[in-house]
């Protein structure tokens, strides 16, 4: 009995392989002070400016939709409060976020601050450091 020829691979000498990209690594995970585990994301944040400029870009598109936006305000829990980079305040004894808390939980260099005119529409985002 003889030995089979190998089955050729579905490419011919000289052809260029590409390999899929790695799988990206795991996000690394830490204990809060509640010893909660939480996962660090490896993203990078964006720059106060970036955000600014699309926050302002949205606000000329449709002013009343981002003035409601940045206006309101919900209840959250002690701990998003403490453990994490959300920014929150208190109001009557409770823990309250928003969306700019949210955004500004997401960049470097600063933060967003919304800027209201006397009759308290939105006038426009800024960068404050």
């Amino acid at each position: 009995m003889g030995c089979k020829a190998p089955t050729p691979p579905p490419y011919k000498p000289g052809d260029t392989v590409k390999r899929p990209a790695p799988p990206p690594p795991p996000p690394e995970k830490f204990k809060t002070k509640q010893g909660i585990m939480m996962e660090m994301q490896t993203n990078q944040k964006i720059t106060a400016q970036l955000a600014v400029d699309i926050l302002n870009q949205a606000l000329s598109l449709d002013p009343d939709c981002l003035t409601a936006l940045v206006s309101h305000r919900i209840e959250c829990n002690a701990t998003l409060a403490h453990d994490s980079e959300v920014m929150c305040g208190i109001s009557k004894g409770k823990y309250m976020t928003g969306t700019l808390g949210i955004i500004n939980s997401l960049v470097k260099d600063g933060f967003v601050a919304a800027r209201f005119t006397d009759e308290n529409k939105l006038a426009a985002f800024q960068v404050c450091k």
